[in-house]
């Protein structure tokens, strides 16, 4: 494909822009070589020329390929705001993990001479969306996307909550603990894991719904269909139960007996990809998998 158009977002609360101008000015160099005209930015990049400065829906509007810069977190952000857009997206890792991210700083002049000459792959990574209602008046109260993971936790003190469980519409538990999270085998390497929960490779037809912190020890993550449908109810208590999509606090109080309902949405991410590391190296890498013993 011939870009016309290229962005580049990285997060507002970015301490120091000033590891960031080796890149850019090598994305200004490339585009001017390759006879890409236009140039974008969120947020604004002071005395930078050459890229001009828009919000982040212009951003997602105007441009064929976003450069995310930062770690996972950032790359969620972007994921989520250009789903629906369809447009191209590349993760540049200089964050703390980065198991999403395509690459490092280093690697970054020749990986984008790649994607101009159209020498990469597209990974398409599918979302589950969330939607919450209320039980009494079944008025729906909120409707969001996820790339990695929807989360029902206790809100308040990490006091225990209780909410019940059910998948395509059959009862499966009822959980006393610190809540329940819904992974994506994009998000099994993040929340779930840490919570003990299993990793799923990329491209795995599959959920997770992990309990986190269960009463009941028997109560085990479980792996589902990606066509499954979750239903989560909390429990009316004293405790506050709130929503996380991504890490990111959706609703910060439940209302009492409301209804979660989270399943696939049939809208993908499309990363490039222009590294030639395998999903095993990146766990090896990022995990510290098979690193030899010290002599």
């Amino acid at each position: 494909m011939k870009f016309s158009s290229i962005g580049i977002q990285f997060s507002p609360s970015h301490a120091d822009v000033s590891n960031l101008v080796p890149m850019i000015d090598q994305l200004v160099q490339i585009a001017a070589k390759k006879s890409i005209p236009h140039l974008y930015s969120y947020p604004e990049l002071p005395g930078i020329h050459g890229i001009q400065s828009v919000s982040e829906n212009e951003l997602a509007d105007k441009c064929d390929l976003i450069i995310s810069i930062g770690g996972d977190g950032t790359l969620l952000r972007v994921a989520k705001n250009t789903a629906n857009r369809g447009k191209l997206l590349w993760g540049v890792h200089t964050g703390r993990l980065g198991y999403l991210t395509d690459i490092t700083p280093d690697e970054f002049e020749s990986s984008l001479n790649q994607i101009i000459e159209e020498n990469f792959e597209i990974n398409s990574v599918e979302m589950i969306k969330t939607e919450v209602t209320s039980s009494n008046s079944q008025e729906l109260l909120l409707s969001e996307l996820a790339l990695n993971e929807f989360v029902i936790e206790a809100g308040s003190g990490g006091q225990m909550i209780t909410i019940d469980l059910e998948i395509d519409g059959e009862n499966m538990s009822r959980i006393d603990g610190n809540g329940v999270i819904v992974a994506t085998p994009a998000g099994s390497t993040a929340y779930n894991l840490a919570a003990g929960g299993p990793i799923l490779l990329s491209g795995s037809n599959a959920l997770i719904v992990n309990p986190i912190c269960p009463h009941t020890l028997s109560n085990r993550p479980a792996i589902l269909s990606f066509d499954s449908v979750i239903k989560i109810r909390p429990l009316a208590g004293e405790s506050w139960t709130q929503l996380v999509g991504d890490g990111q606090v959706l609703m910060d109080q439940l209302p009492s007996g409301s209804e979660i309902v989270i399943e696939r949405a049939d809208i993908s991410v499309r990363f490039v990809k222009t590294s030639k590391r395998s999903q095993f190296d990146i766990l090896r890498e990022k995990l510290g998998w098979g690193n030899p013993r010290d002599n």
